[in-house]
């Protein structure tokens, strides 16, 4: 196509020059130079234009440190192997912008996959450009690269993007959408992305369960009404034996159980108060720690050694490593990890436990441990609601405790993307399975 253009161009410029020597041949001299001076004048200016839009091309590839043979007497010797030498600078000069393009929308994605509610970016024809994690997983996996009607109907979609388009201002209203056979309402925010010169981009469409946010409140609501009651309790009985202690010093040594009374009682409200402190310090990091890779092995070892030294009257715990790689190591926080083990240790050998045996297991996909005690178990009705927070099996009330050590335990499986199992049988024992993804 390049040769035929030049030929052509060719064929033009020799035609006006034989035009001008026939005219000189003539006699008409003026009339023949006015034509070559006017064809020199043309022919220059061309030059001139290729060798600015040649040079321009040329700085821009050597930005990129992309070589191309510096001279436009090579492109008129040989255009077409200049031509393709262009070809491929352009061809590398784009795969380094996309390059730039998937690097830059991976720090976007990101970003956007780390904030905790359903996003997506959608064009006018309501295609979903992009989508991050958590709508992926609220809505579908195809989610992201289809349209928006495929899974949602509402009329009030398309009215909002309509009333945008005139105001140029985010809209807001609900939507009732069904997922998983279960109707869920969202409050949804429609935010256009606008340009310099005032014109709509895209759109960035946020989704907030009310349905999560309802839940959340009744679960706080329910937190703090537990919480009130269980330090109300303790703090009745201190209140009342102190009362009785300054209007009468000498009840104190009358009755002996007083100042027994009164310390049991002080115990449980700074047990229940750490207990609520880690419980707040997991939720509060649940998207800022930075959990390591640790060797297994060493710090189970250490986490029950520590444990035995504080607790030496619990000093009946065999670990069995049935690791195949000694060396294997699990991606945790070492505060969070010792945590776990405190809070299920503690339970067992509260819980009438004379041994506990933990076990280190792998599989392709997860690691194991295993925390096995010989108590007399928990009912198999009220298994599903021991991590709930404050639950006390029905029986056990008057055994010390909070109500909060399975309820941490489970918070912190949480954090890791973990799994809580648990095996029992009514005075047999009880199994806790720790089910976390390998690193």
């Amino acid at each position: 196509m390049l040769r035929v253009r030049y030929t052509f161009l060719s064929i033009i410029f020799i035609s006006i020059i034989l035009v001008s020597l026939v005219l000189f041949y003539f006699g008409l001299y003026f009339q023949s130079l006015v034509i070559l001076g006017f064809l020199s004048i043309l022919f220059f200016l061309l030059i001139l234009r290729f060798y600015k839009f040649y040079s321009d091309v040329l700085s821009l590839l050597k930005e990129e440190n992309i070589y191309i043979k510096n001279t436009v007497i090579s492109f008129f010797l040989n255009p077409n192997n200049e031509y393709l030498r262009y070809k491929v600078a352009f061809q590398k000069k784009i795969a380094l912008y996309d390059k730039k393009l998937l690097e830059e929308k991976g720090k976007y994605s990101q970003l956007l996959d780390s904030i905790p509610l359903p996003l997506a970016l959608i064009n006018e024809q309501r295609f979903i450009l992009f989508a991050n994690n958590f709508a992926k997983n609220t809505f579908s996996p195809n989610f992201e690269n289809s349209y928006l009607n495929q899974y949602f109907r509402d009329p009030i979609l398309k009215s909002s993007i309509e009333k945008i388009q005139e105001t140029l201002t985010s809209k807001n209203f609900n939507l009732e959408i069904e997922l998983s056979n279960k109707i869920v309402l969202f409050n949804v925010t429609m935010q256009p992305v606008v340009s310099e010169e005032k014109k709509i981009l895209y759109y960035l469409i946020i989704f907030i369960d009310q349905n999560t946010i309802s839940k959340s409140i009744q679960e706080r609501n329910d937190f703090l009404a537990n919480a009130s009651h269980e330090l109300k309790t303790p703090l009745t009985n201190i209140v009342g034996i102190s009362e009785i202690i300054s209007n009468d010093p000498n009840a104190i040594i009358e009755n002996k159980n007083f100042s027994k009374n009164l310390l049991v009682n002080v115990k449980r409200m700074q047990n229940l108060i750490y207990s609520l402190l880690d419980l707040s310090k997991i939720e509060m990091n649940k998207n800022i720690i930075h959990y390591k890779l640790l060797n297994l092995e060493k710090i189970t070892k250490s986490t029950i050694d520590e444990f035995k030294n504080i607790n030496p009257e619990k000093k009946n715990i065999k670990i069995f490593n049935n690791l195949k790689n000694k060396s294997l190591k699990l991606k945790t926080d070492e505060k969070e990890f010792k945590l776990l083990f405190f809070n299920i240790l503690d339970n067992a050998f509260k819980y009438s436990s004379s041994l506990v045996k933990v076990f280190l297991e792998e599989t392709t996909k997860n690691i194991e441990i295993i925390f096995q005690d010989n108590g007399f178990g928990i009912p198999k009705n009220e298994i599903n609601r021991v991590t709930e927070r404050f639950y006390r099996v029905k029986g056990n009330e008057k055994i010390e405790g909070s109500g909060l050590g399975l309820a941490i335990v489970s918070e912190i499986m949480n954090n890791h993307e973990g799994e809580i199992k648990i095996e029992t049988e009514e005075k047999s024992g009880t199994k806790v399975f720790l089910i976390f993804k390998r690193a």
